[in-house]
């Protein structure tokens, strides 16, 4: 299984994908959240990072928690996966992009700790999921030990509309600009299988703005 051993330790550099994780109609209902409240998140008061628009208040605003999304259940969808069907809970850090014209988002990964000492604590899960916008593509860090991965070559991904691309921590992925005028709408999340590995990433306690911890009824 994609991500996992038999101790749920998340593997280096791995990624999948789950088509039609959402159906169009969640995808929109998700879109119209994000335009409906990006002014007010926007103006939250969030430390200072190198993104910008509603990516950088990812340290404020989980939006799991809002109403008309918690709505949705995305955490028991997430348990219906082989990845998290076997975790008794997992937890979530959640935010939302709005990428419009000539925006994008600089190759990164979503660990912050020093790479010497991951392999002491563990990576954890990506996830992010195309919502909507004529921009679809997504690029990742191509499979190790590969030629492409050889020459620093990312493998593009065209995304659906509801597509769940799901991948460990380390993966170096980017949005390239947006050529449209219409914009890209996109869901990330950090999904932690357990919560002690949650704080050995970001620190204990846990923020209640950014992680809640769900528990798997499915």
């Amino acid at each position: 299984m994609a991500g996992f051993n038999a101790d749920a330790v998340v593997s280096s550099k791995y990624y999948t994908s789950h088509k039609e994780f959402l159906s169009k109609r969640e995808c929109d209902v998700i879109c119209n959240t994000l335009d409906e409240w990006e002014d007010y998140v926007l103006g939250m008061d969030s430390p200072e990072t190198e993104y910008d628009g509603l990516t950088a208040k990812f340290t404020v605003c989980n939006w799991l928690t809002h109403p008309d999304i918690e709505l949705l259940d995305i955490p028991a969808k997430l348990f219906k996966l082989p990845e998290f069907r076997h975790l008794p809970h997992i937890v979530i850090q959640c935010w939302g992009n709005i990428l419009r014209h000539d925006r994008g988002l600089d190759t990164h990964t979503h660990e912050a700790i020093r790479p010497q000492i991951i392999s002491d604590i563990g990576h954890f899960h990506n996830a992010n999921i195309y919502l909507r916008g004529e921009f679809n593509t997504t690029l990742y860090e191509a499979e190790p030990n590969t030629s492409d991965a050889y020459f620093n070559i990312f493998r593009e991904e065209r995304n659906e509309v509801g597509q769940l691309a799901l991948f460990s921590s380390d993966l170096e992925h980017s949005v390239p600009k947006n050529p449209y005028e219409t914009p890209r709408y996109s869901m990330a999340l950090d999904i932690y299988p357990t919560y002690g590995l949650a704080q050995h990433h970001n620190g204990h306690p846990l923020s209640l703005k950014r992680f809640r911890t769900y528990r798997n009824n499915v």
